[in-house]
């Protein structure tokens, strides 16, 4: 079944205008037909993101200039890499609700190939208590 890698390959060539959108269509409908059967989460995420989208220019509701531009976002790929951390690393944290600090290990790198970053809040946690927000 097509990867959200491989989805995002080919609406960068439409983005690109190294293929038409006819072209594209075509493609992303045969290839992601049944993607609620078959597909991981990712790419049926955005499957479905783009199939809205795809939708309002059919519709009308969005020019082909405006279409591109609203599918622009969906085409990044964003990488994030986990360095090592040093043995004899020191990380304290101390808010006004807390007192800790814990030594960190070395740990082997770590890569993360595609991640979904979205807006949001972060909590962090350690020993099971509330550290930050």
């Amino acid at each position: 079944m097509v990867t959200d890698s491989e989805i995002r390959e080919w609406l960068s060539r439409f983005l690109a205008d190294e293929i038409p959108l006819d072209v594209f269509e075509t493609w992303f409908v045969q290839n992601t037909w049944n993607i609620h059967q078959h597909g991981d989460s990712a790419a049926q995420h955005l499957t479905y993101a783009l199939e809205l989208k795809l939708a309002e220019y059919s519709s009308g509701h969005l020019s082909e200039a405006e279409l591109r531009h609203e599918l622009r976002p969906f085409a990044r790929r964003y990488s994030v890499s986990i360095a090592p951390i040093m043995p004899s690393s020191l990380y304290t944290f101390s808010p006004f609700w807390c007192q800790s600090s814990a030594i960190l290990i070395k740990s082997p790198p770590v890569q993360v190939r595609s991640a979904d970053i979205r807006s949001s809040a972060v909590l962090l946690s350690q020993t099971g208590s509330q550290v930050g927000r």
